[in-house]
């Protein structure tokens, strides 16, 4: 608040806050503006709220603010600092410098105006119970103008408003006026004034380590409407050729990292180039391999085929011949033996076939080892000394169940006679000269 004598004050709860212009300093912003008043701050002279729960004492009844100092005393709680955000809210409405409301430097910030999110424009009705049939109105003075400002608690949005008893429409129509009365370039300027200068609330953000927020704080002050407009005029051309600067910067950046890794992949390129040079002179090698071995694989398959060919052409000749010799041996049986029975014709075929003896199953063995087909054929034509009733002999053997020795005798000790065992029948023995499978003993088994 703003008394007669110049001082400006500000009051939260438990803290007081005071500015005081000095002379020099007012003189010096004259100098500098060419003789221009000074810029003016609001000066409270009323305050009324209307159906607000948390200020019931308000309602229907004006609270008038003396010339003096005004200090609101109180208990946590009641809505001193509540108090103290109405008043504000009522002089900014539902806008401010989104600035103040994040943890941006001020300095480096942008100070047009926003409408406020909605949960900042419900700040004040979230604290009470009902706040949508709440209002307040605000009557105070800037320079020679009285405004007066009707708003909703609920949504802080404008009932009515007035300067010098005229009406004003509308939200930008208040805001112009408030500007023009406190001798700013702009809105946000009077909201930067009431931040700084006409109030001290909890989150006002300091100045002290911020050198460019000072500087946005004092611009106001101490410069003419017009300078100071172009101050931030050139400050935004400034601060948008910068960040293009820094666009401009990242994407040379950006570039140059690109051309880098570019040429990474040239010589990258040019390495894999000779690399694959030297894979394709391996691949014609491998492959002129591949086909003399393919060449190779292919003769040696036709070898195969002709090998197997010659094999099936020797097996059939063999069969043919076995054939043949099996008939001549029939023949030369028959003609040598003309009165032998099918039976003895098939027992001296077979042992001149096979080799093997049809009595006792075992092929015939000699002790130098298997016979050869010259003993065989001798063997053959001794059957001319059978005579028939040896054959009828031979033939009853073949068919007489025998006894045979046992094949592991153990042998008697000195001066004792082993008693001797019954044999068991079952197998056949031949005898001496009765075929020709090598049987040397009567008594072997077969």
């Amino acid at each position: 608040m703003r008394r007669p004598d110049g001082e400006v004050t500000a009051a939260t709860p438990g803290k007081l806050s005071s500015v005081k212009f000095a002379a020099s300093a007012m003189q010096r912003r004259d100098q500098l503006c060419g003789g221009a008043t000074m810029v003016h701050v609001p000066v409270l002279r009323a305050l009324n709220i209307d159906g607000y729960g948390l200020f019931p004492g308000f309602d229907g009844h004006t609270v008038h603010l003396d010339q003096h100092l005004t200090v609101v005393l109180g208990a946590n709680g009641i809505g001193k600092s509540t108090l103290v955000l109405t008043i504000f809210r009522l002089l900014t409405g539902p806008a401010d410098i989104p600035a103040f409301l994040g943890t941006e430097p001020l300095g480096t910030a942008s100070l047009a105006v926003h409408d406020l999110p909605r949960h900042h424009r419900k700040s004040l009705a979230h604290r009470v119970l009902d706040a949508r049939q709440a209002s307040a109105k605000l009557t105070f003075d800037v320079g020679a103008s009285t405004f007066s400002v009707a708003r909703s608690i609920d949504d802080l949005s404008l009932v009515e408003a007035s300067c010098d008893g005229t009406t004003i429409e509308g939200e930008l129509a208040l805001r112009e006026a408030l500007a023009q009365a406190t001798e700013v370039g702009s809105f946000s300027d009077f909201i930067l004034l009431l931040r700084y200068i006409s109030f001290y609330r909890e989150d006002r953000r300091s100045l002290l380590w911020d050198q460019n927020a000072q500087r946005q704080v004092l611009r106001p002050l101490f410069l003419s409407p017009h300078d100071a407009n172009e101050w931030v005029r050139r400050e935004r051309d400034i601060l948008k050729l910068d960040s293009e600067r820094r666009n401009l910067s990242a994407a040379a950046n950006r570039v140059d990292k690109r051309l880098s890794n570019d040429q990474a992949r040239t010589s990258t390129v040019a390495e894999v180039a000779v690399a694959l040079q030297v894979a394709r002179q391996r691949h014609d090698e491998l492959t002129g391999e591949a086909e003399a071995a393919s060449i190779e694989l292919a003769e040696l398959d036709r070898r195969k085929r002709e090998a197997q060919l010659a094999v099936m052409q020797a097996e059939e000749q063999l069969q043919q011949r076995r054939t043949a010799l099996q008939s001549d041996q029939s023949r030369s049986i028959a003609q040598l033996l003309p009165g032998a029975d099918a039976t003895l014709r098939y027992l001296l075929a077979r042992l001149g076939s096979d080799d093997s003896c049809t009595l006792c199953g075992g092929g015939g063995r000699v002790a130098s080892g298997n016979r050869s087909s010259a003993g065989r054929a001798k063997r053959l034509w001794s059957v001319r000394e059978f005579d028939t009733t040896r054959q009828r002999r031979i033939i009853a053997a073949a068919h007489r169940p025998h006894r045979t020795r046992s094949r592991s005798r153990p042998q008697p000790s000195a001066g004792r006679r082993s008693p001797r065992r019954r044999q068991k029948p079952g197998g056949r023995v031949c005898g001496p000269g009765l075929h020709h499978c090598g049987c040397a003993t009567p008594t072997r088994r077969h």
